[in-house]
């Protein structure tokens, strides 16, 4: 009788060591997604690239003119300094989450350029790009990083800023968030996005249609919406 007590002992005593050994693994494993997902995180907010080259006169002559929009130009005064976002923001990043298609209609005859841009909105919207200081504005203006806007945001509508930020970003009325621009085929006609930021329940996020008539461009429909 002791010979099948034995080997029920043994078994149960390697049935332990199996579980044991098993939990170990899952403990040891169970961490990888979480480190994964830091890394995506970080290979995210390093992924902006800047303007193609060939794109990028055209687009800083967009944000010159779009820059501020009109809720942050009342609110800043003739004193208050501009703030822009210095990455632009993509499809995901954009609240409220609007297709341009949703918000805008082409005008009669530009059909086919608009649906243009929209292909390349399609193409790119998950794209973000780094402004650098081109804009040419008669204001003074900052182009701010990702944490100088997360400082900001939270000046602007924390209950108890922090009184270093409340005092660094004072002078701004908020802050402009673009999105990149979308041309057409021959660049005459373009589509952007625009989030004018000013606090916890303060803000204006459009579509913009623009042409380019003259070698200049002219800002052509844009709905604003309530933004975030």
């Amino acid at each position: 009788m002791r010979a099948p007590n034995l080997a029920r002992s043994l078994a149960r005593s390697i049935s332990r060591s199996l579980a044991c050994g098993l939990l170990l693994a899952v403990l040891a494993v169970q961490p990888l997604p979480i480190l994964a997902s830091a890394r995506h995180a970080q290979v995210s907010a390093a992924s902006a690239e800047e303007i193609p080259s060939q794109l990028a006169d055209d687009s800083y002559a967009i944000y010159s003119l779009l820059t501020p929009g009109p809720l942050l130009e009342r609110q800043s005064g003739a004193r208050g300094r501009w703030a822009i976002a210095a990455e632009t923001v993509n499809f995901s990043d954009m609240n409220p989450r609007i297709d341009p298609r949703g918000a805008l209609k082409p005008p009669p005859g530009g059909e086919k350029q608009f649906h243009e841009a929209v292909a390349t909105f399609l193409a790119a919207k998950y794209e973000r790009y780094r402004l650098q200081p081109r804009l040419h504005l008669d204001h003074p203006y900052e182009l701010l990083n990702p944490e100088q806007v997360r400082e900001l945001r939270a000046a602007k509508s924390s209950v108890a800023p922090d009184s270093r930020a409340r005092s660094r970003y004072a002078a701004y009325a908020g802050v402009t968030f673009f999105s990149g621009v979308y041309f057409d085929a021959h660049r005459d006609t373009a589509l952007v996005y625009r989030n004018d930021w000013c606090g916890k329940l303060c803000g204006q996020a459009q579509w913009i249609y623009l042409e380019k008539q003259n070698g200049h461009w002219k800002q052509i429909s844009g709905i604003t919406r309530p933004g975030a």
